[in-house]
């Protein structure tokens, strides 16, 4: 037991269990409660692609980069509704539709379960 492995006096510890137990119920239902009932849900997504030809550092670049932005349908404290913004190259844009899609497979075949 770990309380024991601190070197906690026995009487200690076995007071301790004792109270915890009895507001273990209580302590676990406040959890639950503070949980959102819901999470945030994408409500709209944004995005641009700019062609980088060159730069002052490297002559030749020749790569796209993509700037995405998602609204979700969460409020930030100013009242406004939150984004979520970044950048990324062709590779991590693939791997973020990659993700996209295997999560949605993933729900789609639990709600076929049911």
């Amino acid at each position: 037991m770990f309380l024991k492995e601190q070197n906690l006096p026995n009487e200690f510890c076995t007071q301790f269990i004792q109270k915890y137990q009895e507001i273990q119920e209580a302590i676990e239902r406040s959890q639950l409660e503070n949980k959102p009932t819901s999470y945030p849900w994408l409500k709209s997504v944004k995005w641009r692609m700019d062609y980088s030809i060159k730069s002052n550092i490297v002559e030749k670049i020749d790569s796209p980069i993509y700037f995405v932005e998602f609204q979700t349908n969460e409020e930030s404290k100013l009242n406004e509704k939150q984004k979520i913004c970044f950048s990324c190259s062709v590779d991590q844009l693939q791997d973020l539709v990659a993700t996209l899609k295997d999560a949605t497979f993933q729900v789609e075949r639990i709600l076929q379960e049911k």
